[in-house]
């Protein structure tokens, strides 16, 4: 248990001092410092051991009562030592003079209530705490609910890419069945040619003239329907794919902004709460009742109480600043849990976590190294090319050559043949169809445009407080 004698001591040698000398009374003032000061002694440890609890308790009606111990003793054992004898004049004039400054002692120490102040700054700790598991707890909970919204944006870039590779896949596909079967559609065609280009033609050749012109055109418009079916792929995968994803993305991506305010919310209320309730704030306050300790021990009256006042305030203020030790510790807890998080510079990391802008990147990247666009022509030059045969000048010598025929051998040849003219004009208009589409396709999957539909700034500004 810590001592402070000086106090004592200065009466203990004051006491003897008295003239004359009483030698009753200088017993029993004797005898009454020494059980007020065991009291004293003890109430003013129990004191600093009530300023430095870490508990979680109130302690400043303790303080109190502690401070009402001193001063009952103060009376039963000093105030009223000379009781029940009448006492001279110079042991009256010392006992009232020291018990005088004993008061102002304890009366100036409880205006101080350090009590009350030890219990400010526990509470400030235990809040700072508090603090610490509510934002985990809303942390955790923030992610909880972005969790499913991320891995469903990132789940709709994936399969918009696996639906761009199967594509190109089954477009390059149809592009080249397209290309088979229209050579496979030109070698009747070239046979036709070669027996139109014969001076006569026998009943056998006009058999196989309409054999190579309804092979031609049952072979092109099997490479047709590959051409449609190319057509029809590009109104499914390339557009309807796209067109159901992306508003899907950018609906996500509007709850994001939604869910993620909270943690925009959280870093301010953070912010203003370390403002208002931080260490800095706490030390603050400590600066206070340290500063009246030194004045308080400064403005006594002796010297043994300034002394007394002096070493006691001193280990009440080291008491007192365990409380801001203790809080600097949770202060540090709470930085290793949310510096990046909660407050301070929002961490790349956390920035990844919540949101997710990996995945558009690699949707631009993927669909630039594919060069869709270039791709695309080259396709439908090539389709373009295959589709419109030029066959007026082959069926104008069909004509020719059937004119010296007999209408019941030549009517037949001349349907089978407007038949697959008819099949070559039905191809050509396909043709501008395509191109349309291609350009439609063009622009949905434009950079700018797919930048736009899959973009995850809007998420960044509202994490960043923008």
């Amino acid at each position: 248990m810590a001592s402070y004698e000086k106090r004592k001591k200065e009466l203990d040698q004051a006491i003897p001092k008295l003239h004359p000398p009483v030698l009753s009374e200088l017993t029993l003032l004797s005898k009454g410092v020494e059980e007020y000061m065991k009291v004293r002694d003890e109430v003013l440890t129990n004191c600093c051991q009530i300023a430095g609890d870490l508990g979680e308790n109130l302690r400043v009606t303790d303080w109190r009562d502690k401070l009402g111990k001193a001063r009952e003793a103060l009376k039963k054992y000093f105030e009223e030592s000379l009781r029940p004898s009448v006492p001279s004049k110079q042991g009256l004039d010392f006992l009232n003079t020291n018990v005088n400054y004993e008061n102002m002692f304890w009366k100036s120490l409880e205006a101080l209530d350090i009590g009350a102040h030890r219990d400010v700054l526990m509470l400030r700790r235990k809040r700072l705490t508090a603090y610490n598991t509510e934002g985990e707890a809303k942390w955790q909970a923030t992610i909880n609910e972005n969790r499913p919204l991320r891995e469903e944006s990132e789940k709709a870039i994936k399969e918009l890419l696996q639906h761009v590779d199967r594509a190109f896949e089954q477009t390059a596909s149809l592009s080249l069945k397209l290309k088979n079967a229209m050579a496979e559609a030109y070698e009747p065609i070239k046979d036709l040619k070669d027996t139109i280009a014969k001076k006569v033609l026998t009943d056998l050749e006009l058999e196989i003239l309409k054999s190579y012109i309804a092979k031609g055109n049952t072979r092109y418009r099997s490479a047709v329907e590959f051409f449609i079916a190319k057509a029809n792929l590009h109104s499914y995968l390339w557009k309807i794919e796209y067109e159901s994803r992306a508003p899907r993305f950018r609906q996500i991506v509007m709850t994001q902004v939604r869910v993620l305010r909270a943690v925009a919310q959280a870093r301010r209320d953070t912010e203003e709460f370390l403002k208002k309730c931080g260490v800095e704030v706490a030390k603050k306050e400590y600066e206070e009742p340290s500063a009246a300790l030194e004045r308080w021990s400064n403005e006594l009256p002796t010297d043994g109480l300034k002394a007394d006042a002096h070493d006691f305030g001193k280990a009440l203020a080291a008491n007192l600043y365990l409380q801001i030790t203790e809080m600097e510790k949770a202060f540090e807890q709470f930085k290793d849990k949310h510096k990046g998080k909660l407050f301070g510079e929002l961490a790349s990391d956390v920035e990844k976590i919540l949101v997710d802008t990996q995945s558009p990147e690699d949707l631009r990247s993927a669909l630039s190294s594919k060069g869709l666009e270039s791709k695309l022509k080259e396709w439908n030059d090539d389709d373009r090319e295959a589709l419109e045969l030029n066959l007026e000048d082959t069926f104008r010598l069909v004509e020719e050559r059937l004119q010296d025929q007999p209408e019941s051998v030549t009517r037949e040849i001349k349907e089978y043949a407007d038949a697959f003219k008819d099949a070559v004009d039905t191809a050509k208009e396909w043709v501008p169809k395509l191109e349309n589409s291609t350009k439609e396709i063009t622009q949905i999957y434009a950079p700018e445009k797919v930048q736009q539909d899959f973009e995850t700034k809007s998420i960044l500004d509202v994490l960043r407080g923008k």
